[in-house]
């Protein structure tokens, strides 16, 4: 996946590379509070260990961190959790991706999904995989039209999903088949 220092490339995160993620994540929470569920009060206090844990994975048919990078900066985060109830094993859910402003546009993100999906898509029984998106949902929406590059399919609009900076956010829930 690396090829040459210029050009972008993605790689699974370990544990390596905790700081680098919760630098990123950091910022992300700040820089863009509506796209998360989670906050940069609540993420800022994690233990080491949290952190640590978010990228241990004995399985990336299960679960994995993606990260893209420009040489040796990460750029953009993408995280796949496999379902782990019986009755659900079927699905996978991407959460917290984030690219960087400076690469918004470029490629990078379309870049970190299309290598998620080769991933995910190695375990023969994951039928689909869903997201949800609570930031900015209008027709001009960056990371919605990502998605359905992709053919994610929204399927459900949640309102009152979030409460950031005082006012209350729809989220919309997307969904990808994979065997279509």
């Amino acid at each position: 996946m690396h090829s040459s220092t210029s050009t972008p490339y993605v790689r699974f995160l370990n544990t390596d590379d905790v700081k680098i993620l919760k630098e990123l994540r950091l910022y992300g929470l700040q820089e863009c509070p509506s796209a998360f569920s989670s906050s940069y009060e609540e993420e800022s206090q994690f233990s080491d260990q949290t952190w640590i844990d978010r990228l241990t994975t004995t399985n990336h048919l299960e679960k994995f961190v993606l990260g893209a990078f420009i040489g040796e900066n990460l750029y953009d985060v993408l995280t796949f959790i496999r379902c782990s109830r019986m009755k659900e094993r079927y699905k996978g859910n991407f959460f917290g991706m984030y690219v960087m402003p400076n690469c918004r546009k470029l490629g990078v993100g379309s870049l970190l999904v299309s290598e998620a999906l080769k991933t995910a898509k190695q375990s023969l029984e994951l039928l689909c995989i869903e997201l949800d998106m609570s930031h900015l949902l209008n027709e001009k929406n960056i990371a919605l039209k990502l998605y359905q590059k992709f053919r994610f399919k929204s399927y459900r609009l949640v309102p009152y999903h979030l409460f950031v900076d005082g006012e209350y956010l729809t989220s919309k829930h997307l969904m990808l088949m994979l065997n279509q």
